[in-house]
């Protein structure tokens, strides 16, 4: 990198995305130009030098070792003693790190008088001549925390070169959480500290920086380079250009039709990200970013920057779905489109499983459009949806093929009662043969007779473990509730307005089981169309999973 051109937040992001996997070439040059090149002295610094520290540590350990001696020599730009003292701190610790043996004979605990800590400051010198020999463990470990944040900084350092022990680790985690956090990692007490718990990394380090990490977030890097450890990640660095599986692809469009055969193997989106990033395609920042956010909430920083590329590549990696999703429905997961709402008024429309990545799709809303093609029947009935979670807006002509294949992992589905092309006795014998042991989520849309003539479907099978109902409300809701005995495991019922012809519009809302309650909600439905819930002890409360969504968000379900 001939020019540093990133701030320290936006280098910290790219780092933290990349700790989860195996680096780029791209990814490993960053860090090295963080600390080779660029003319940090600002305490804000800190954390992002640290950052590049542990990933180089974490995934190319001989040529930071090689480094370590230069580093030490090249002076930050204005140096200050804090500056210097965390700088020595962070390669001392490193250095312990990555020196110490593949095999060591474990550190003797044997009968070693406790160290005097009634004076913090006299604990340091007994406390390093006892560690040199490599004995007393329980007595170091007893003394650790006492003394100023130098000497503890100094003492994890040691701690990082000795053998793999989870008391060290129990040791340095519980001083981790009592230590007085401070928001850059500034102190030279956090860098050996990080070092020495990636050196013994274990679950309850792994916790313990998780915890600082949420506290301040400038411990991610931290938190997932002792993740990593404690779950054994490579630490070899890949070569996009040469991906790991046989046989796999080279181009990009190979690439996605190879994630999409396999939905649930997120490792193939990583291999396709690393591949993507060593070709400086900002699409493979952008998988990175979403599948850490599978894991665990993304930094603000992180969430600005998914938000950004989605913002400027958005449209460009929906492409193959254009023709067919309306704009601005479409929802990224994982990296890919995962949801959109659709529709299909010619042939050529219909997204081609052969371009399209379908199989990734979890969500898909044809939010009613009663237009149908024999292409758009054929995707419904073929394999290529079996990962639907959530199916809605069926209508016409549309709603026989998808009820024609067994879907296990629907939970929501939605459809027209009424309306062109509909048959109601086609509609109930076909739910009568559906295979959908996973359905929760029900809407039935555009009835208009009496609650009682819905009974044909609520006795299918396909129903007996639906809890939440949203129909339209055109009769009183003492009917409908009635009604809705026949579905043995519903919770909730949802009244759309009698206009609404989407879902997620503002409904009132009945639960089963308190008749007080529910009389409460009948007098306000006859003044306000605010979404109420209506819980057993009589306290309404807002019912977010209603309000305000917008258009085909009815049922919108969490990964």
């Amino acid at each position: 990198m001939p020019k540093w051109s990133l701030s320290s937040a936006d280098a910290r992001t790219q780092l933290e995305a990349a700790f989860g996997g195996k680096p780029t070439q791209a990814q490993l040059a960053l860090a090295t130009s963080v600390l080779t090149e660029w003319p940090w002295a600002a305490r804000e610094t800190t954390a992002t030098y640290l950052a590049a520290l542990l990933f180089l540590a974490l995934h190319q350990g001989a040529a930071l070792a090689a480094l370590l001696p230069k580093l030490r020599r090249k002076k930050p730009l204005g140096p200050n003693a804090a500056v210097l003292a965390w700088r020595a701190a962070a390669f001392d610790a490193a250095e312990a790190y990555l020196s110490r043996p593949a095999r060591q004979p474990p550190v003797g605990d044997e009968d070693v008088p406790a160290l005097p800590i009634g004076s913090p400051t006299k604990v340091q010198a007994p406390w390093l001549a006892l560690a040199d020999k490599k004995q007393g463990l329980s007595a170091l470990l007893a003394a650790l925390p006492y003394g100023p944040g130098t000497h503890l900084g100094l003492r994890c350092a040691v701690l990082a070169g000795f053998p793999r022990d989870p008391r060290i680790s129990a040791a340095v985690s519980a001083l981790a959480l009592a230590a007085p956090v401070r928001s850059e990692t500034d102190q030279p007490l956090w860098p050996a500290l990080v070092f020495c718990l990636g050196a013994h990394a274990d679950g309850a380090a792994t916790a313990a920086l998780q915890t600082l990490a949420r506290q301040q977030p400038t411990f991610l890097s931290a938190a997932h380079f002792v993740d990593a450890l404690a779950r054994g990640t490579p630490t070899a660095p890949s070569a996009p250009e040469k991906p790991k599986s046989k046989g796999a692809p080279s181009s990009e469009a190979g690439w996605i039709a190879f994630c999409a055969a396999a939905p649930e193997e997120l490792e193939r989106r990583r291999l396709f990200a690393d591949w993507l990033s060593g070709r400086d395609d900002p699409r493979g920042e952008f998988i990175t970013l979403q599948l850490a956010a599978l894991k665990a909430p993304l930094t603000p920083a992180q969430a600005k920057r998914e938000q950004q590329l989605l913002k400027k590549h958005g449209a460009q990696w929906a492409a193959p779905f254009a023709r067919f999703r309306r704009k601005g429905t479409e929802v990224f997961r994982g990296g890919f489109v995962v949801g959109l709402v659709g529709s299909a008024p010619n042939a050529g429309s219909v997204p081609d499983p052969a371009v399209a990545p379908v199989q990734l799709l979890e969500e898909l809303d044809l939010d009613f459009d009663t237009t149908f093609v024999p292409a758009l029947g054929a995707l419904l009935e073929g394999p290529h949806l079996d990962g639907l979670l959530r199916l809605g807006g069926l209508a016409g002509r549309a709603i026989l093929p998808a009820l024609g294949r067994a879907r296990p992992k629907l939970r929501a589905l939605g459809f027209a009662v009424s309306g062109p092309s509909v048959q109601p006795d086609a509609l109930a014998k076909a739910f009568a043969a559906a295979t959908l042991p996973a359905l929760e989520v029900l809407q039935l849309h555009g009835h208009r007779g009496a609650p009682a003539d819905l009974s044909r479907f609520f006795t299918a099978p396909a129903f007996a473990r639906v809890r939440e109902l949203y129909v339209d409300r055109h009769a009183p809701i003492a009917q409908w509730r009635a009604q809705a005995d026949a579905l043995p495991g519903l919770q909730t019922l949802h009244l759309l307005p009698y206009a609404a012809t989407t879902w997620g519009r503002p409904s009132t809302t009945i639960d089963r089981g308190s008749e007080p309650a529910n009389q409460v909600t009948l007098r306000r439905a006859g003044t306000t169309w605010d979404v109420e819930r209506v819980t057993t002890a009589g306290r309404p409360a807002v019912d977010a999973e209603v309000a305000g969504l917008p258009r085909g968000a009815y049922g919108r379900l969490s990964p």
